[in-house]
């Protein structure tokens, strides 16, 4: 009695876990079906378990119903994942024909992925959607486009700021007529352009995009380099100005400035902002080497006023002034400025001479006032040094010297005393 017993509750307890297994598979079944999962390998695997049960075969009732719910919970999960892909290749179905660009290839693929999905996967010898296969494809796809909407979008870009940059080009400030320099200045980067865009159509777009940014950076270089240009030559312009007011000839420059102007106007602008790039040092030139030369004549002059004042004359210094000036008022400012470095040199000499022979005469006055230089030469060597003394005042340097080497031999035979020394 008692292992009869026994045995029967053994089995209603199996019944009881199998119809409980069951009942929870089918709750999950009919929960799913709410969505649009393939349900059919669990719903026979419930089908399944409830004939075995009627059969009294609890275990396989049990297994069945046990793998009822799990490939039914593995199911949800893969098909969880597999619309998500699809919701996210589809927006980027969407993206991608925004840009004009057709999505045949897209298409096909969710036609694949359907495909794939009915042709199933064996799970623990039985056949369920492959939904996870199917998941792996539109997400490959939805990254392909991805990719595609992100270099057309780019190359997009790269077109709409080139066209942006070719505006802002033939729009700046400045061109007397602005017809002609957009034609000379934009007509070869609007022509390269357009080939972008082409490309951008037949959706290379990386070399759209690399065609686009390189006219882009073209653009924007010619728009600097114009405005540059404009300012070296509107200072040029003043320069040359400044120094025609002066009287300094400008012919050459100034000529020079009217063609490179009318150039860069019309839209030649590489070499136009070369020229005026050059015209500008030119000028500049010019100018500090005319204010150098200027300020070096008129020191040069004023130093040899000084020694003329004083009754010394230099032929080189007054020849290599004249030389200096005719040379500035031609405009040879470096042959000029030679002339100014010669004058000065010469200068420099008779101011040297100057000092030296005032040191000597001062030397010789303080010899002939010493008690030991007495000698019986001694007032006539007063007599020439003084001599000396108003030649130099009155600047007869060569005069001054003269006397000054005879005072020196008068006192030359003067000998001072020898000194007692003490024992």
């Amino acid at each position: 009695m008692a292992n009869g017993g026994g045995f029967g509750f053994l089995r209603a307890s199996k019944a009881h876990r199998a119809g409980d297994a069951i009942a929870r598979a089918e709750s999950i079944i009919t929960v799913l079906q709410l969505e649009e999962i393939d349900l059919t390998a669990p719903e026979a695997l419930v089908q399944g378990a409830r004939k075995a049960l009627e059969s009294r075969n609890f275990t396989n009732a049990l297994a069945a119903a046990r793998a009822a719910e799990r490939i039914a919970l593995k199911l949800e999960g893969q098909h969880s994942a597999y619309a998500k892909a699809v919701a996210a290749l589809r927006a980027r179905m969407e993206e991608i024909e925004r840009f004009g660009i057709p999505v045949d290839a897209m298409v096909a693929t969710l036609e694949r992925t359907e495909a794939r999905i009915k042709v199933g996967v064996w799970e623990d010898g039985i056949e369920i959607p492959d939904y996870e296969s199917a998941r792996v494809i539109a997400e490959e796809a939805e990254r392909e486009g991805k990719d595609l909407v992100e270099k057309a979008a780019m190359a997009s870009n790269a077109v709409f700021m080139a066209e942006l940059a070719i505006e802002a080009l033939v729009t700046v400030p400045g061109p007397k007529d602005r017809d002609v320099f957009e034609k000379g200045g934009a007509d070869a980067l609007e022509s390269a352009l357009e080939g972008a865009t082409r490309r951008l159509a037949l959706r290379d777009y990386d070399q759209a995009g690399r065609v686009a940014r390189d006219i882009e950076a073209r653009a924007n270089r010619l728009r600097a380099e114009f405005i540059e240009a404009t300012e070296a030559l509107a200072a040029t312009s003043a320069i040359l100005g400044d120094l025609r007011g002066k009287g300094v000839a400008t012919g050459r420059l100034g000529s020079q400035l009217a063609i490179t102007r009318d150039v860069l106007h019309r839209g030649v602008i590489d070499p136009a902002a070369g020229m005026a790039r050059r015209i500008f040092e030119d000028a500049r030139s010019l100018e500090e080497g005319h204010t150098k030369v200027t300020a070096g004549i008129a020191g040069a002059t004023n130093r040899y006023s000084a020694l003329v004042r004083e009754g010394h004359l230099s032929a080189t210094a007054d020849r290599a002034i004249l030389d200096a000036r005719r040379a500035s008022r031609d405009g040879r400012y470096p042959e000029a400025q030679k002339h100014v470095e010669d004058a000065e040199a010469a200068i420099s000499r008779a101011e040297s001479e100057r000092e030296a022979l005032a040191k000597s005469l001062k030397d010789h006055r303080h010899r002939v006032t010493v008690p030991e230089h007495a000698t019986h030469f001694l007032p006539e060597a007063k007599e020439i040094l003084g001599r000396a003394e108003k030649a130099f005042n009155e600047g007869d340097y060569s005069g001054s010297s003269e006397d000054l080497v005879l005072a020196t031999l008068l006192m030359g035979s003067v000998a001072p005393k020898p000194r007692k020394t003490e024992n």
